[in-house]
């Protein structure tokens, strides 16, 4: 499995929000018909915390997340780049790794 990280900081909180309804209203799917198979938006839990959010995609193969970056991430990428440029007060940074190992909780 190949983790796909975006963190995105904010100074504004109407442009953080502007942001989740843009990675809700559709960006989140079109990863996921690009072959992620899960997506999450992480944000924050406070209204003391920073503002950030992290979109965190997970792909299943090495192979599905280059298909990825080739087709559809040019495209999402400039899209994003032109709603939420660094002049809006957003900085937007990537990252992406192996899955070495999971565990899951009971949950009790």
């Amino acid at each position: 499995m190949i983790r796909y990280r975006v963190s995105s900081t904010f100074r504004d909180r109407a442009v953080m929000d502007e942001y989740v309804a843009w990675l809700r209203g559709g960006h989140m799917e079109a990863v996921l018909r690009g072959g992620a198979t899960e997506a999450e938006i992480i944000g924050p839990c406070h209204p003391s915390d920073p503002l950030e959010v992290e979109t965190v995609y997970m792909f299943p193969t090495e192979d599905a997340f280059r298909s990825y970056e080739t087709r559809w991430a040019p495209a999402l990428r400039a899209e994003g780049r032109s709603l939420f440029p660094p002049e809006r007060g957003v900085t937007m940074s990537r990252r992406v790794g192996r899955v070495l190992g999971a565990w899951r909780g009971s949950g009790a």
